[in-house]
């Protein structure tokens, strides 16, 4: 696509997330003071309807982004590379409003397991130190007493990662208890519509709860996570002087460019 077509359509865009309305071509010239034509400007939006970027709702109507054209807006616009540091969980909840967005943050665990102690072989004592201490008591088998042996010194997180690669669902679920604590979230409403099926409704417990975090990485993901139309960013952050990992989800044409800020 031409550079010129590429500013275009980026006008274009923005002019929609703002109106929410089908835009045309006169609009669009005076609503961003453009130097070229309108019917310049037509000729333009007729290739990028042929390219799948636009479409048109109606005959008489303006121009539309279709979700092609916002992906690939979004993969330009929105900067995941530095932390992103925020104030406080207010702040947060401050932006999940102002995008109309699920927003989800998952405090990063200081804590490590410092020690594993066999009593009795009845149970297993799991102390966790951190900023407090945490302990986790599980029944007693020789295989898990093995595999925990292994991981002491290890973090938290990086434990209840392995704990869910072979299935330790007692250990999970005890980890959790833990993890749990350090999740917090906002805007569920923007994502209800992933119950509307079985694959949809896992996913929406897993934003909920915070295991989405040991799924994705840091990136921009699509329809071949989310359902279609839906558009999640995660990023690493810092909420005063904490770290954590932060995560915006909702629909494609949602103004996403308040996530540099």
């Amino acid at each position: 696509m031409s550079k010129r077509k590429t500013i275009l359509l980026g006008y274009m865009i923005e002019e929609y997330l703002k109106s929410g309305e089908p835009i045309g071509s006169q609009s669009l010239k005076i609503s961003t003071n453009l130097k070229i034509s309108s019917a310049t400007i037509r000729n333009y939006f007729k290739a990028m309807m042929d390219e799948g970027l636009l479409f048109q709702p109606h005959i008489s109507s303006g121009r539309v982004p279709t979700p092609l054209a916002f992906k690939n807006y979004w993969r330009t616009q929105v900067s995941l590379s530095e932390i992103q540091k925020l104030n406080d969980l207010c702040e947060l909840e401050e932006k999940s409003l102002a995008i109309d967005c699920f927003v989800s943050v998952l405090f990063l665990s200081d804590y490590v397991l410092d020690a594993l102690e066999n009593i009795q072989n009845n149970f297993l004592v799991l102390r966790f130190c951190g900023k407090d201490v945490q302990e986790i008591i599980l029944r007693y088998s020789a295989p898990l007493e093995r595999f925990l042996e292994d991981l002491v010194g290890m973090q938290l997180e990086d434990i209840l990662s392995f704990a869910s690669q072979i299935h330790a669902k007692d250990l999970v679920n005890a980890l959790q208890a833990i993890a749990g604590k350090n999740h917090h979230f906002f805007g569920v409403k923007n994502i209800a519509s992933f119950m509307e099926n079985k694959r949809g409704e896992k996913l929406f417990f897993e934003f909920c709860d915070g295991t989405i975090f040991r799924r994705l990485g840091n990136g921009i993901f699509f329809d071949e996570i989310l359902p279609k139309g839906y558009v999640a960013f995660v990023r690493d952050g810092m909420i005063g002087e904490e770290k954590a990992r932060l995560l915006y989800c909702g629909a494609l044409e949602r103004n996403y460019s308040l996530i540099n800020f």
